[in-house]
């Protein structure tokens, strides 16, 4: 998983989607950017509660997908 600088015109982000993200290109300029953080790093990670579903981070990681910020 790697987060890429999007192109082209602005796609909104929820604030969930942007949390996701600077978490991501946190973890890439870290010293464990090597390989990609689980599911559950990442929901810790972007301050998501351990109480919801990981679902709720893949949903949210295919839409970045989608919009162009990372590649899966």
């Amino acid at each position: 998983m790697t987060a890429r600088p999007a192109t082209g015109a602005p796609r909104p982000l929820t604030p969930r989607q942007q949390a996701i993200l600077d978490f991501l290109r946190a973890w890439e300029a870290g010293p464990t950017g090597y390989h990609p953080p689980t599911i559950r790093e990442i929901m810790n990670g972007a301050g998501l509660q351990m109480s919801r579903s990981t679902s709720v981070v893949w949903d949210n990681l295919w839409s970045l997908h989608r919009k162009g910020f990372v590649t899966l």
